[in-house]
């Protein structure tokens, strides 16, 4: 469980938010002072050691020798005066007070004086405020209370303060004041037992109780301490006794009744109190109730915990970082490690118990994603507790894994919120994958084979058997061994559930424990991994075991000459042996961008030696950690739907957090740069194939972004993206865009370079091959958009600038590949790509127009019309300069084009005509445009006809309307329409299209009519043409009537030609509409139009009268429809115009 980060420098994480700014209803902080303050621990005491000693877990044990010899190498400010050294009778009382209670010492023979006795009850009170801290901090809600305390003790509100025994009281209040609070603290074994106020007598913690506490640590030497009641009171007389008493009842009156009941039971013979041997005495100790104000708390810490439970809000995702700053943690996770590392370790597995209580109950109640995360999470702390620290508390904690298990067992429903992912988290590398290794040697035990292996908290049971520390680990882990050279070595999963426990549970002077034990960790990993890295086993950090051996043995220059020359077999097997535990990809990578990301945010590396060795192992682990990140969801080439991708978005951080590290820019790191390197020169980036380690090419090309192997990036770059067909396909472009546009923008950037580079032809057009294949169209997008922005816009206007035709097909080859892939996220490029492309024709017109006449498919289908006719004048302009005459190549394409069978030709793939200069150029593509004709859509060759025809004029022939090829055209969209009507293969709005352009043949045919060409052939065939192309839409042919009424031999000719059929689809096409029609506003509808023909007929002279028009259309109609009541009735009463002649 990563979520629970507890990092060991002095500063703690600069990313991590102040434990004080809890997010709910709390009285803000107007201090600095901090509840978890990380000042250096002091010295360890006598005390401390003797504590240890009582410990049942060997590896508590090794974590403190090795906290020892750490503190021990680091120099004190410490006084050599003999004078202030600590009496040995001190040392004594103080190793006394914290195990012996003074009820068991009232036996010691000889008995103990009242000086020893004072001394004692002075060591009895917590000496350190942490530990007072960390009590108080299972009830308070906030740490408003801490400060509260804090001032009132700085501000002297403390006075009147007695120590009798084993009790502490005192009075709270401003000099002078009435309003105060009398507290009174019992203490024992360096514990606080019991606490009262007069103010808050319900409450176990307040801030009057915390200020008596402090000002007693603080200024303990000025609290007189007397011996306890019973050795005071033995020692007085009979007056003097009776002088006391009288005394205290003057000074309280309200206690006169209690002590004279007290007193009747003293004389009573039959009373308890009179039998009993002694009495009570409160500052004598209450061995009995120890643990009284821990249960307390404790019992306040569940309390809270489950009203608090929603309020708190635990990020339902696998982000450690983001985790270990929620008030969540910092409210309760972090209870933990506070009690561990302040020595209560008792309730520490108490705490962990009541955390995993609270959660497991909400649920069932809360359908809530961080409810689920922070049981995971809990689970991860019971794994490591258990297999850390030893004792009762440990056999409590394993016993309720195993209840947690058997409950969850039967929770179906509720097992996907509670099982850890398969990869995103240390905690998925289980200890199940080693338990046969872990049960050799002894007996299993029997909780393994009573749980599930499918439900909740199966890892901590598992974690009961891992062994005690051995010895190789414990001389690690206490500096004895060095990390290369230490023979420790466990399965993987118990390595990494070692290593979590010094991160959740270890302490600031645990840090270098932790970095010798992750070093041997990547060390394994390392291996592990070496057949998933171009690497291998030449990496400078295996070069470093090797040394690291050789010196073992004693070094010598023949050794490290035969090392360079040796084969990597030996290692080979070496890492065979060592990675008997196999890892997927996405957890193996994982686990080396935590462990390094752990090991770099301590900032332990900054005081090592940049020559120190296993430095090589952890810099030679952030570059695979890297490079193995394309195994990651958000990796090129993966993709998993059911993955939530925005929750894995902070790996990508973790990995940028590495990349800003100081330590990539040590000797170290350029070594194993140069490794990398040379590698991808000897292998290729077709090691790769298509799971490009992007991250990693980019931190190699930015390092030597300026050096003298700009070729030789330029060539690794280049493959890199040859090798790339699909990197982004089926991703999210939006989570892309985001984490790999950055990387990839300097890739292509560095490959780009072979577009302005002379004798790179070769890389050129393998370049742009590889783009003519893409199909990819995110992977598209950021290529043209790193073109644009970091390699046109930066060269474009330089004087020495030869502008090479690879750009333009670059760019036009990106055009086409979108039409062919369909990608719509490419489409917004549009407008910026006809830009570019304009600026260049600034400069080479002839290269543009060349290689758009090249790709004139596409760009007619792409862009719109207003880019078009920027690229038609472009054209225009350069084939009209007469300086330059365009060579025949430039007019082939326009012919090639045209004559192409293998798509539709629509309006604005011909616009390309226009760039036709001669009479002859444009004859010989209006042939080929004739014998083309079915590969041309009807409105395109209406469009041409009409281009023509607005070029040449009417013809001189008499009798024709269109010159030769134009009707011709004409007569071939007719036929096109017609077909795809039969073949039922047009669609309504392309019909509708055709409409526009053979009105305006009907207006050309009008503005020239005469009697010639009524009597002409061409207008016959023109209306039969018409009359078949259009047998469905009357209506349209009667704005053909319309149109053609101003020449009246035109109008004469076309009547009698075309009136009766006209009359007849009349009749059928409003017959069909009404039958279809079922509402009144449908019917208002029809009738308009019905309306509307009849006064067409009328005034164009198709009908003679109303009456012929009756009976011919209107009639029929109604006879047809009579049964429609509804329609009938609305006809004849709004619409009795159309039976008015009737």
């Amino acid at each position: 469980m990563s979520g629970l980060l507890r990092f060991g420098d002095d500063s703690r994480s600069d990313f991590l938010e102040d434990e004080d700014n809890d997010d709910i209803e709390v009285i803000p902080s107007d201090d600095s002072s901090d509840l978890d303050s990380d000042d250096e621990y002091e010295s360890e005491s006598f005390i401390s050691h003797l504590r240890r000693l009582r410990r049942r877990s060997s590896y508590a044990e090794v974590l403190s020798r090795a906290n020892r010899r750490e503190m021990a190498a680091v120099p004190k400010e410490t006084s050599t005066n003999l004078c202030n050294a600590v009496p040995l009778l001190d040392l004594a009382a103080s190793a006394t007070a914290l195990h012996h209670s003074l009820e068991s010492l009232e036996k010691c023979d000889p008995p103990l004086d009242q000086l020893l006795l004072r001394k004692i009850s002075r060591w009895s009170f917590p000496c350190d405020e942490n530990k007072v801290k960390c009590c108080a901090r299972l009830c308070l809600k906030t740490e408003a209370e801490w400060r509260k305390a804090d001032r009132k003790c700085m501000d002297g509100y403390i006075r009147d303060m007695t120590q009798v025994g084993l009790m502490l009281s005192a009075v709270v209040g401003k000099p002078n004041s009435n309003n105060i609070s009398k507290v009174t603290l019992k203490f024992e074994k360096q514990t606080i037992v019991s606490t009262k106020c007069s103010r808050c007598p319900k409450k176990l913690w307040c801030c009057h109780i915390l200020s008596v506490a402090l000002h007693r640590i603080r200024h303990a030497e000025t609290v007189p301490v007397h011996p306890p009641m019973t050795e005071i009171l033995s020692d007085l007389s009979r007056d003097q006794l009776q002088k006391l008493l009288q005394c205290a009842i003057a000074d309280e009156p309200e206690s006169l009744l209690p002590v004279f009941s007290n007193i009747d039971m003293v004389q009573d013979r039959k009373s308890i109190l009179f039998n009993q041997s002694g009495a009570p005495d409160p500052t004598f100790g209450m061995d009995d109730d120890i643990d009284r104000t821990w249960d307390l708390s404790l019992d306040k810490l569940e309390a809270d915990m489950k009203g608090l439970i929603q309020i708190y809000e635990y990020p339902s995702m696998c982000d450690f970082v983001k985790k270990a700053a929620s008030p969540f943690h910092r409210k309760f996770f972090q209870r933990v490690p506070e009690l561990i590392n302040s020595g209560h370790t008792e309730q520490a597995g108490k705490v962990l118990i009541i955390i995993a209580r609270c959660l497991l109950d909400a649920i069932p109640m809360e359908d809530d994603g961080s409810i689920s995360e922070a049981f995971t999470d809990v689970e991860r702390m019971f794994s490591c507790f258990i297999s850390s620290y030893g004792g009762k508390i440990r056999e409590d904690v394993i016993t309720f894994a195993v209840e947690i298990n058997k409950k969850c067992k039967l929770m179906r429903h509720w097992v996907e919120f509670i099982q850890p992912s398969s990869w995103s988290r240390i905690s998925s590398i289980g200890l199940d994958s080693c338990l046969q290794e872990l049960r050799r040697g002894q007996e299993a035990r029997k909780e393994v084979l009573e749980v599930s292996s499918l439900a909740a908290f199966y890892q901590p049971v598992c974690a009961s058997l891992i062994p005690v520390t051995s010895k190789a680990l414990n001389d690690l882990l206490s500096g004895l061994d060095q990390p290369l050279a230490s023979k420790y070595d466990e399965a993987l999963p118990v390595m990494l559930l070692r290593f979590d426990n010094l991160v959740l549970y270890g302490s600031d002077q645990s840090i270098a424990a932790q970095y010798r034990l992750g070093v041997v960790i990547l060390k394994k990993l390392l291996l592990m991994s070496s057949h998933l890295s171009i690497l291998g086993h030449k990496s400078p950090a295996f070069k470093a075991l090797q040394l690291q051996k050789d010196d073992d043995l004693g070094p010598s220059e023949a050794k490290k000459a035969r090392l360079e020359a040796e084969d990597s077999a030996q290692v080979t097997l070496e890492a065979e042996n060592s990675a008997q535990v196999t890892l997927p990809e996405r957890q193996m990578t994982y686990a080396m961008l935590y462990i390094c990301f752990i090991l770099v945010k301590t900032k332990y590396l900054k005081k090592m030696n940049q020559e120190e060795p296993s430095l090589q192992v952890v810099i030679d682990s952030m570059f695979r950690a890297i490079e193995l990140g394309r195994f990651r969801p958000l990796s090129p080439g993966h993709n998993d739907e059911s993955l939530d991708y925005e929750e894995f978005c902070w790996l990508h951080e973790l990995e940028n957090e590495l990349k800003l590290s100081f330590i990539f820019e040590c000797g170290q790191s350029h070594q194993v740069e140069q490794c990398y390197v040379n590698a991808l020169l000897e292998q290729g980036t077709c090691f790769y194939g298509n799971d490009m380690p992007i991250a990693l090419l980019h931190m190699l090309v930015k390092a030597q972004s300026g050096s003298d192997n700009e070729d030789t990036f330029v060539k690794i770059c280049l493959e890199a993206v040859c090798f790339s067909t699909a990197p982004f396909k089926g991703e999210n472009p939006e989570i892309f865009a985001e984490f790999h546009e950055e990387h990839w923008s300097v890739i292509l950037c560095t490959a780009y370079k072979v577009f302005f580079c002379e004798n790179s032809h070769v890389q050129a057009e393998k370049l742009i091959d590889h783009f003519s294949h893409l199909q990819d169209g995110i992977f598209a997008r950021i290529a043209y958009d790193a073109f644009e922005a970091h390699v046109f816009t930066d060269r474009w206007g330089k004087d020495d600038l030869d502008v090479s035709s690879y750009p333009i097909r670059f760019v036009l080859c990106l055009v086409k590949q979108s039409l062919k892939q369909d990608w719509d996220c490419f489409k917004s490029q549009m407008k910026n790509i006809a830009d570019m492309l304009g600026m260049i024709a600034l400069q080479e017109p002839g290269k543009v127009t060349y290689h758009l006449l090249e790709q004139w498919s596409s760009v007619s289908t792409y862009f719109s019309e207003a880019e078009l006719q920027k690229f038609l004048d472009i054209m225009q302009k350069f084939v009209a300069d007469a300086q330059t005459p365009p060579p025949d190549a430039h007019f082939q394409l326009v012919f090639d084009h045209i004559e192409r069978a293998d798509i539709s030709h629509k309006p604005n793939s011909c616009y390309v005509l226009q760039i036709l200069n001669t009479e002859t150029l444009r004859q010989k593509a209006l042939e080929k445009v004739k014998w083309n004709y079915k590969c041309f859509t009807p409105k395109a060759l209406l469009w041409i006809a009409q281009s023509r025809h607005e070029m040449v004029g009417p013809p001189s022939l008499s009798g024709s309307m269109f010159c030769r090829i134009v009707f011709h055209l004409l007569q071939q969209a007719f036929y096109k329409i017609r077909e795809q009507i039969r073949m039922k293969d047009i669609l309504t709005f392309e019909k509708d299209e055709c409409v526009e352009p053979v009105k305006w043949f009907f207006k050309a045919a009008a503005n020239q009519g005469n009697e010639k060409l009524a009597k002409g052939n061409q207008f016959d065939v023109f209306l039969r043409e018409l009359s078949e192309t259009f047998a469905n839409e009357p209506m349209f042919i009667l704005h053909f009537f319309e149109t053609i009424s101003v020449s009246s031999p035109l109008l004469i000719k076309a009547t009698k030609k075309l009136g009766c059929r006209l009359m007849i689809q009349l009749q059928s096409t409003f017959t069909s509409d009404i039958e279809a029609a079922n509402t009144v506003s449908e019917y208002d509808i029809i009738l308009d139009r019905l309306l509307t023909a009849q006064q067409s007929c009328l005034h164009n002279g198709i009908c003679s009268s109303w009456n012929m028009f009756y009976l011919n259309v209107t009639l029929p109609i109604r006879l047809h429809h009579c049964r429609k009541e509804d329609f009938i009735a609305h006809m004849d009463k709004d619409f009795g115009s159309l039976l008015l002649a009737f």
